[in-house]
C-alpha cells in the first residue's frame, strides 16, 4: 500500500461557511472527487443561517495564536510531522504527514484547539464546522505545492508555521488594534 506524502486538512469556523453562499460548497451527502458544487442559493444560505444556534466564530490575534499553538502540540504530542499551518480568521489550513487517517487529525486537531480557546476564557457553543476537507499528497511535489499555499497563498499572514521572513502583519481592521 502507498503512503502519503501527507495532507492537507483544512476546516472552518462555526458559521463562516455555509452553503449557498458566494464560496461555493460541498454537499456532504454526495462528497466524492469531481462530484458537482453547491453554487449561489440565497434561499439555502438564508435556511442554513436560521439553523444556527451560536453566532459565526471570527478568531482575532489572541484565538489564531491559541489554535496555532494547539497545533503544534497536538503534532508534537503525536509525534506527527507538522510541515504548515495557518490559522485565519475563519479557517484553518494544515499540511502535516501522521499515521492517523486524516479524518482522524481533524478531529485531533479541532479538539486541542477547543481546550485551548477554552483554557483561554473563549466559551461559546461551538467553534468549528462540521468535518472539514482532506486532500491526500501522494507525491513530494504535491507537498510542496500544499506548504506553499498554505504559507504563501493565503494572503496576509496572520498566525503561521513555519514563521517566515516576511513581515509579520496582523489584519488592524479585522482585530481593532
Amino acid at each position: 500500500m502507498t503512503v502519503p506524502a501527507g495532507y492537507l486538512l483544512t476546516f472552518s469556523t462555526y458559521g463562516t461557511r455555509l452553503h449557498g453562499d458566494e464560496r461555493f460548497t460541498v454537499d456532504r451527502n454526495c462528497n466524492r472527487y469531481g462530484a458537482p458544487l453547491i453554487g449561489i442559493c440565497k434561499t439555502w444560505q438564508g435556511f442554513e443561517e436560521r439553523l444556527l444556534s451560536d453566532l459565526p466564530f471570527i478568531m482575532d490575534q489572541a484565538a489564531r495564536k491559541e489554535v496555532l499553538s494547539s497545533v503544534k502540540t497536538v503534532a508534537g504530542h503525536r509525534n506527527w510531522r507538522l510541515w504548515a499551518a495557518h490559522v485565519r480568521t475563519n479557517h484553518v489550513h494544515i499540511v502535516v504527514q501522521s499515521n492517523v487517517s486524516p479524518e482522524r487529525a481533524i478531529v485531533d486537531f479541532k479538539a486541542y484547539a477547543t481546550r485551548a480557546l477554552r483554557a483561554k476564557s473563549i466559551h461559546r457553543k461551538h467553534y468549528w464546522t462540521r468535518h472539514g476537507s482532506t486532500r491526500y499528497l501522494w507525491r513530494e511535489k504535491a507537498l510542496n505545492a500544499a506548504v506553499d499555499y498554505v504559507i504563501n497563498g493565503q494572503g496576509i499572514p496572520m498566525a503561521i508555521f513555519p514563521e517566515t521572513n516576511r513581515e509579520e502583519r496582523h489584519l488592524a481592521e479585522v482585530d481593532g488594534a
